[in-house]
């Protein structure tokens, strides 16, 4: 092996220290990339090193077989052979910790660790250790941030004369002290650098000793350095020279070996004294349960698109370790720091505080964050977003403009579920609450608004409830329309959640009512850009929030009764909101209309599969028992499609289909939540008053 390849093991330390460095955003959902091999055992030796820290008796153990083992590989790897023509340094990569190239770590796999929220620490990655680690492999570093100087890169120094008397340059040459610097700072290991320069020391007795009463002076040592599996005596200035080093690392291999007692070095004992302050176990297994006491909120937004879970964030990090502080305080028992806490919330629980936000465009994000070649492919996907953003909401704000009295223009939106009871009691946070919804309609053309009101107990948040506000809706136009006369043309705008408004539930319901109800001409709906569905109803809710929040500070909601008269007062000026309050009796079973109105939502009259996704426009006309759709704002292609009316269901086309009850009887509640409601009720922290309502859930 020539110089340049001793020289490899170092580089490639350098390359893997080079890769480490971690350029990656606050993802929510990010995972760990896989480990390679070369990363695997540096971790390895990190992990086990951070175990020997936390475990005084395993330490001790540990340390001496590992010396033996470390010892066995330092006397291979400075063994110069002359046979070989140039010398050579042998398995001198193969002892570089972190690169061991042909060996293979045994992994568990089996179990896997649950995802924290924020990453773990990895000292390796950390600045002060890749000093550290380009420090044992005698690279120039930095010593630490604050300090501006860069300590230069070890070299072999100058020989010593031509007086010595060890002839140390003639028994040596040149060539083989390279090979010796280069084989010994390649090692990238203290303990084993100690351990050569311990193996290449003797302690020795001069011949004539003049014996000083309270001398200081020490023992005196003899240093050699190995040539052709020989040992040759070099001066102390030639063995410094050649492994550049000063006299404090020899001193301290002196010390630690008169230390062991036996000659043998003893190990580097930094950190490893075993008088760690360490938390009990119980207090972390309290902070735990503490912490899994929190009831868990669904996100309105990103319910099915990441693993992470959400608690009220009514509440911050601070306020959660007081209630946990007072909680352990009422019991008697030790509880953890704020910093512990903190560690184990973050670590051990993929858990967010939940704060209500408009949606994100991930298409604008994914472009922004893009470089190079995968920006410029993009961008012509990314240019026709924007561009079909723009002509959606230039297309409402034509629709808003329009003069014609039978033309409806409207947009709709479920409102982020709003909890009950809430208020500013630390025992509210700690009990799963009732859900309450609130589904909004806004005409566009007059500012009025309707607003659909139930809770959990009545009914869910899918397509039937959805459906069913929207009937009540269009039901209560039939007074305008006989008003003016004429049949009206109705226009919907909303998002695009496939759960609750674009499926093909809502596509049979609005084929069912323009063939059913009379005053109905057509009925179109146009859905916003996904990532920029901000609409007139997200006003609507910013208003009954501030009312929310205005009452919160008198007291507690306690019951949805409470949300219905804050909604109906949160406008201040003109019109109030219209609040329909509703039970499970009036929601009607959409996904079974659907059915009855026709069979066929998945391709159109070109044979083309019906993406539903893709859908940009909907179109829907009394004259005709199939309805339109397009997938650009910008070309308004429509394509046709027939849903095949069940001719066996409805044998006359006179007769009107008949629309069932979707619910016979209210919904229960989980055993877990009505418990801790009606706990709340006896201690009276929910007032007694309520007591009937929470008893009947």
């Amino acid at each position: 092996m020539d110089q340049n390849s001793i020289e490899n093991p170092a580089i490639l330390q350098q390359d893997f220290l080079d890769n480490c460095s971690d350029d990656s955003v606050k993802d929510p959902d990010y995972t760990t990339p896989k480990k390679t091999k070369r990363s695997l055992s540096s971790s390895s030796s990190t992990s086990s090193s951070s175990t020997s820290s936390s475990s005084s008796s395993s330490s001790s153990s540990s340390c001496s077989s590992s010396s033996r083992q470390k010892s066995s590989k330092a006397k291979t790897i400075l063994k110069v052979s002359e046979s070989q023509g140039d010398a050579q340094c042998t398995t001198a990569a193969n002892t570089i910790p972190g690169i061991e190239l042909n060996q293979t770590e045994n992994f568990d796999h089996s179990s896997e660790k649950k995802r924290g929220r924020k990453r773990k620490a990895e000292p390796s990655k950390w600045q002060r250790e890749k000093a550290k680690t380009l420090r044992n492999l005698g690279k120039s570093y930095a010593p630490n941030s604050k300090k501006k100087h860069v300590v230069p890169e070890r070299s072999l120094k100058p020989s010593c004369s031509n007086t010595c008397k060890f002839k140390c340059t003639e028994l040596i040459s040149h060539e083989k002290r390279q090979i010796i610097f280069d084989s010994f700072w390649a090692m990238g290991d203290l303990q084993l650098q100690r351990e050569f320069i311990a193996r290449h020391l003797t302690m020795i007795k001069p011949r004539y000793a003049y014996k000083v009463h309270n001398s200081k002076r020490g023992n005196n040592f003899a240093f050699y350095l190995t040539v052709d599996d020989q040992k040759i005596r070099v001066c102390k200035r030639f063995f410094r020279a050649t492994l550049d080093i000063s006299d404090r690392p020899i001193k301290t291999v002196i010390e630690k070996m008169t230390e062991s007692g036996t000659g043998i070095l003893a190990p580097d004992n930094r950190g490893k004294h075993g008088k760690h302050k360490s938390v009990d176990v119980t207090i972390k297994n309290a902070i735990r349960q503490h912490i899994q006491s929190i009831p868990k909120v669904e996100s309105h937004y990103c319910r099915a698109s990441t693993s992470r879970e959400y608690i009220d964030g009514s509440k911050n990090m601070t306020d959660l370790h007081t209630d946990y502080v007072n909680e352990c305080k009422a019991k008697g028992t030790p509880y953890g720091n704020y910093v512990m806490y903190n560690r184990i919330f973050n670590s051990e629980f993929n858990l967010s505080f939940h704060n209500p936000k408009k949606d994100q465009c991930e298409d604008c994000a994914a472009f922004h964050n893009a470089i190079g070649e995968e920006k410029e492919r993009l961008r012509e996907s990314y240019e026709l977003h924007l561009k079909e953003k723009e002509l959606t909401r230039k297309e409402k704000e034509t629709d808003k403009k329009d003069t014609l009295e039978n033309v409806i223009v409207a947009v709709y939106d479920l409102e982020a579920t709003l909890s009950c009871p809430r208020g500013d009691v630390s025992n509210f946070y700690y009990v799963s609450k009732i859900n309450v919804y609130n589904f909004t309609i806004r005409d566009l053309k007059s500012g009025a608004v309707d607003c659909y009101v139930w809770h959990e107990v009545e009914g869910k948040r899918g397509a039937i409830e959805i459906g069913s506000c929207v009937l009540k809706y269009i039901e209560n136009l039939k007074q305008k329309a006989d008003e003016i006369g004429q049949k009206l043309d109705i226009i919907f705008y909303s998002d695009n959640c496939c759960g609750q408004n674009k499926n093909h539930y809502i596509i049979g319901l609005y084929m069912y009512i323009v063939q059913n109800f009379e005053y109905v001409n057509s009925i179109t709906h146009k859905f916003l850009i996904k990532g920029h569905t901000q609409n007139e109803g997200d006003n609507v809710h910013s208003v009954i929030e501030s009312q929310i929040k205005k009452i919160l500070k008198g007291g507690p909601i306690y019951t949805p009764d409470q949300y219905v008269s804050i909604i109906r007062n949160a406008k201040k000026r003109g019109d109030p909101y219209k609040v329909h309050e509703l039970t499970h009796d009036d929601f009607y079973d959409i996904k079974a209309l659907a059915d009855s109105v026709g069979n066929n939502y998945s391709k159109n009259t070109e044979n083309e599969t019906v993406k539903i996704t893709r859908i940009k426009i909907l179109k829907f006309e009394a004259s005709n028992e199939s309805f339109k759709y397009c997938v650009s704002y910008e070309t308004q292609d429509f394509k046709e499609v027939k849903l095949n009316i069940n001719k066996r269901k409805r044998q006359n086309r006179n007769v009107a289909i008949e629309i069932q009850k979707a619910y016979k009887q209210k919904f229960s509640v989980a055993d877990k939540k009505k418990k801790g409601l009606l706990e709340l009720v006896s201690k009276n922290i929910i007032p007694r008053f309520y007591s009937s309502f929470y008893t009947n859930l």
